[in-house]
Order: structure tokens, then sequence, then C-alpha cells
């Protein structure tokens, strides 16, 4: 989710600089890299505000917002 004018990379509009929540659907191969290196690099985005991690496994949301990380 991004407000305001979208950011991207390059030109292939395939990676958005300025998100403001991202969502990602965990899997049991994912879910160590996504709470982990990617979460990492996320937090470095200035216009992120939420994370929102769901687990398809299980009935289960994480939500990291800025501020409790």
């Amino acid at each position: 989710i991004v407000c305001g004018q979208p950011e991207f990379l390059d030109d292939q509009a395939d990676t958005l600089l300025n998100p403001t929540v991202i969502i990602e659907v965990l899997s049991s191969s994912t879910a160590d890299f996504d709470r982990g290196g990617k979460f990492a690099r996320y937090r470095s985005l200035p216009s992120l505000e939420t994370y929102l991690l769901i687990d398809s496994e299980s009935k289960k949301i994480e939500r990291y917002t800025r501020g409790n990380e």
C-alpha cells in the first residue's frame, strides 16, 4: 500500500520505494527470511509504517508498526 505518488526503482515498476504498508503471506520455506533479512531491509524505508505477516499454516497475523520494532 502506498499513500501519494508511487516511486519506483526503475522503469519496470516492480520495486516500490515508498510503501506505507507491506503485507507478506508466510510459508514454511520463506518465514525465516520474511521475519529476518527482508524485514531488516524494509525497516530502512522511511515511508513504511506497518508490516503485516500472515501465517499461511495457522490463524496468526503479526503486525509491526513504526515505533514497536
